[in-house]
């Protein structure tokens, strides 16, 4: 269920109402409309987050993780949608020891993928298969519209009706 609401601010002229310092009489009102439409395609991000004592080793871990994960999704989505590597961080990582000094334990390395797929119904599935192939966070579960321009349309439609009947 995908709920788009927008506000429109309509002016409109009546004497008496609300009088500016340019002498035109103006009264403001505010129209609000909700939408609801049935989502048609799923955005599931996740995450591939592994360590190593190398910075070398910790990247080629990662990017096998990566790729491992990126098979399993593109087999679920299969030709409903497409799976894409998004971001990728290394970094360091210490221990902190009693006398306040820093040493270094080994580095981080994230990843993201991006899942786009128009099968709404294998959301469940596509983390799942994520996470079991080395996906380590499921960072965000989306439904959306491919295209809502209609839906703000509508929106934006019942919105002005509402304002126009405050209004008058």
């Amino acid at each position: 269920l995908l709920v788009t609401s927008l506000s429109l601010t309509a002016t409109s002229c009546l004497a008496g109402r609300d009088t500016s310092s340019d002498g035109i009489s103006r009264v403001r009102v505010i129209g609000e409309a909700s939408v609801t439409s049935a989502p048609d395609r799923v955005v599931v991000i996740l995450g591939v987050v592994n360590q190593a004592v190398g910075a070398g080793e910790a990247v080629a871990g990662n990017a096998r993780l990566v790729k491992s994960v990126m098979a399993s999704l593109d087999e679920v989505v299969g030709g409903t949608g497409k799976s894409e590597s998004q971001g990728y961080q290394l970094g360091p990582r210490y221990s902190h020891q009693k006398n306040g000094e820093r040493v270094l334990e080994g580095y981080t390395v994230s990843s993201r993928i991006r899942v786009v797929s128009s099968d709404v119904d294998r959301a469940g599935t596509i983390v799942d298969a994520g996470t079991k192939a080395g996906a380590s966070e499921v960072q965000q579960v989306r439904f959306e519209l491919h295209d809502d321009r209609a839906q703000r349309t509508e929106a934006l439609t019942l919105a002005t009706k509402s304002a126009r009947a405050k209004a008058d």
